[in-house]
């Protein structure tokens, strides 16, 4: 009995981590729980909180299918989540106060989208750019709040004024530095090949006078 448990023991396999379950469906659908779970009812909050409880880490990849199934509780519980109906919802004194206004962010992305950017620095555009994605990620936030909402649109308005155009002499000046520049090369070599002629020439000249 005891010789059976040591070869056992000695025939032992650690899991190698190649061996273990994709858990990156799991890892996403947690990502994509809402921060804010107060504004849905409790029973589907509970649900959400219930299959997220349910994720066993480190199983063997062999339990695969295991793990995608907690992911897809997790998916199917977020998207089953419900709002609370206002009726039922306690008022908020301070509720008016706190809806948030997009319009004006709104209406800066479209103008922001009409520019091309052929037209500027690229520089510039880059600044540009990065404060137009992050604008249009704000307003479609549901949770955004006004404070996020100034604060992207701030930032857009600044880097549109900030802007650089490109002068026609920037873009003219690649292609004139070039022409110089064959210019200068075919005017080297002519003179060299003026200059061989001529010495080749004298030469002559003096090869003769010699006789």
């Amino acid at each position: 009995m005891a010789k059976a448990i040591a070869n056992a023991i000695e025939n032992l396999e650690l899991i190698d981590s190649e061996e273990f379950a994709d858990y990156s469906a799991v890892d996403e659908a947690l990502s994509n729980v809402p921060e804010d779970l107060s504004i849905y009812t409790e029973e589907t909050v509970q649900a959400l909180e219930e299959a997220i409880a349910a994720v066993e880490r480190d199983l063997p990849a062999n339990d695969q299918e295991r793990v995608d199934a907690m992911a897809k509780a997790i998916a199917d519980a977020i998207e089953n989540l419900e709002l609370i109906d206002p009726e039922e919802k306690p008022e908020d004194p301070g509720q008016s106060e706190n809806k948030v206004n997009r319009s004006d962010l709104e209406e800066a992305i479209k103008n922001a989208e009409k520019k091309n950017k052929n037209n500027y620095t690229l520089k510039s555009w880059n600044a540009f750019e990065k404060a137009l994605l992050e604008a249009k990620k704000v307003v479609k936030d549901e949770l955004a709040t006004q404070e996020a909402i100034n604060l992207a649109l701030s930032n857009l308005m600044q880097e549109s004024d900030n802007l650089v155009l490109v002068t026609s002499e920037e873009q003219g000046l690649p292609k004139t530095a070039s022409n110089m520049f064959n210019l200068l090369a075919s005017g080297l070599l002519l003179f060299l090949l003026g200059s061989s002629v001529f010495f080749i020439r004298k030469r002559g000249i003096n090869q003769k006078g010699d006789f």
